[in-house]
């Protein structure tokens, strides 16, 4: 996150929304980390993103879960273009 600490979690406060599902909220995150501070955007490929998820109805005593490669893609990809989240705030 670095320097853009602040703007990737104001992003984030103003389009989150309760009841998301994990593509969407993936995918907003991926808006959000692609964010210059200048207001450009740079594009992220699955394949550079570290991404897992915390699970607490896991059985096992680790409860994150990573999530890399075609799980990852698919996730990315699952959503259609219209319910994608947008740069309007919710």
């Amino acid at each position: 996150v670095g320097g853009n600490a602040e703007q990737i979690s104001s992003f984030l406060d103003q389009r989150h929304r309760d009841g998301m599902t994990l593509a969407e909220a993936l995918k907003l995150a991926v808006q959000a980390l692609s964010r210059e501070p200048g207001g450009g955007e740079r594009e992220i490929p699955a394949e550079r993103l570290e991404v897992a998820v915390l699970d607490r109805t896991r059985p096992q005593q680790r409860k994150f879960k990573r999530i890399v490669g075609r799980q990852l893609a698919r996730l990315l990809e699952t959503e259609s273009a219209a319910s994608t989240p947008t740069d309007a705030p919710s």
